[in-house]
């Protein structure tokens, strides 16, 4: 890399908000590796002020500054148009190098003038699979942004294949990065978790990661859970599904199928944890159950726990636990999750270790947060070379 990571550059993260996400999770990982490997300056902003204290408590604990920007989304393009030139200007009193949005709202709004920020370098920084594209097909703003980036960065191969569906995108210059996942910290007592939490020991705790949003598929493993109950032991304390994240908008009517289910007894809808080593230590089994999906940072999380995993079998998936993988269910088919929850239960000690193990192996070797900061460095400076 040469003495060009010597210098110190200015790094600007752009988020569409604070609030807590696989995202913004990736992005605190990767300020955290440039804090480490280089002598860079990091600042973080945010297009709107949604507040959430744990990713404003995380740059405090890195020692990283951050601001909201109270971008003003508007529908029309011409009352869009201002508002991304202030934008831009308001970020060009940062003295940026370089500009490295997080999601859709963050990629569209920023690189549609990103030169007017001053900036060497901006990137559109590809997270899912493509949400909202089918909606922007149209939109003018949007397929300039996508133009008028230097390059695309992807971390899946979903997300590759959405941005390539556009003729002139073509011609550019791609680069897919991985998702990183850091290893899991020592939980001292594993049982700490489940007494705290008025789970028996003896149980059979099944968790899922991840925030109660449209884009997740909770309820067909509420589905696959009733069948699984009823089977396994009816409506039995020593049988606990955990639903840990943000109760955003699918929360009530998972919460309605459940008390009409007569699951409640038997599901726990714990809202965002901040320790979740701790959670997934305490567990037996862990679930993903989703209609799309990048790199879902979460299953990186599974795999590095030491727990065993069921998975959808979509394609962001199926590129972290490998297209051999037995253990997962067809998107939507309750049926077959619950089929697949039965197996992994009753399946022998030996045979679960080993999934655990080679689950743990591949994390470590293609999804490390060492291996995906040094890609982001070494593309950086590729591009300020230019």
């Amino acid at each position: 890399m040469g003495t060009k990571k010597n210098k110190v550059y200015k790094v600007i993260f752009v988020l569409d908000s604070f609030l807590f996400g696989g995202a913004e999770r990736q992005a605190l990982y990767l300020a955290n590796y440039l804090k480490k490997n280089t002598n860079w300056d990091i600042l973080f902003l945010a297009l709107n002020n949604v507040f959430d204290g744990a990713v404003k408590k995380n740059l405090e604990d890195l020692s990283i500054s951050y601001f909201d920007l109270q971008f003003k989304f508007k529908s029309s393009h011409l009352g869009r148009i201002p508002e991304i030139i202030k934008l831009a200007l308001s970020i060009r009193k940062y003295n940026p190098d370089i500009l490295i949005p997080f999601t859709i709202r963050p990629n569209v709004n920023i690189n549609a003038l990103w030169q007017l920020t001053g900036a060497k370098v901006s990137f559109w920084n590809q997270r899912d699979k493509g949400l909202g594209f089918s909606l922007n097909r149209r939109d003018k703003i949007f397929l300039w942004a996508l133009k008028n980036t230097v390059a695309y960065i992807c971390n899946s191969e979903s997300g590759l294949e959405m941005i390539c569906k556009f003729e002139f995108t073509r011609k550019r210059f791609f680069h897919k990065i991985h998702n990183g996942s850091p290893q899991p910290k020592n939980v001292e007592d594993k049982l700490e978790w489940r007494r705290d939490n008025g789970i028996d020991n003896k149980s059979l705790v099944v968790t899922m990661v991840s925030n109660l949003t449209k884009y997740k598929d909770h309820i067909t493993l509420l589905k696959a859970w009733k069948l699984f109950t009823e089977e396994f032991q009816g409506d039995n304390p020593n049988v606990v599904l955990i639903l840990a994240g943000r109760k955003d908008d699918t929360f009530e009517s998972l919460s309605e199928y459940a008390h009409e289910n007569n699951l409640i007894n038997s599901v726990k809808f714990l809202g965002e944890i901040d320790n979740i080593e701790s959670l997934l230590s305490a567990s037996d089994l862990a679930i993903h159950s989703s209609m799309s999906e990048g790199i879902p940072n979460v299953i990186l999380e599974y795999m590095m726990s030491g727990i065993p995993v069921i998975a959808s079998k979509i394609q962001g998936n199926i590129e972290c636990l490998g297209e051999d993988y037995k253990h997962y269910f067809e998107k939507g088919n309750w049926e077959d999750l619950k089929k697949k929850i039965c197996e992994m239960v009753y399946l022998d000690e030996i045979s679960k270790q080993n999934i655990v193990r080679l689950n743990r192996m591949r994390a470590e070797s293609l999804f490390s947060i060492e291996r995906m900061g040094a890609s982001y460095v070494n593309l950086f400076l590729k591009y300020l070379d230019k």
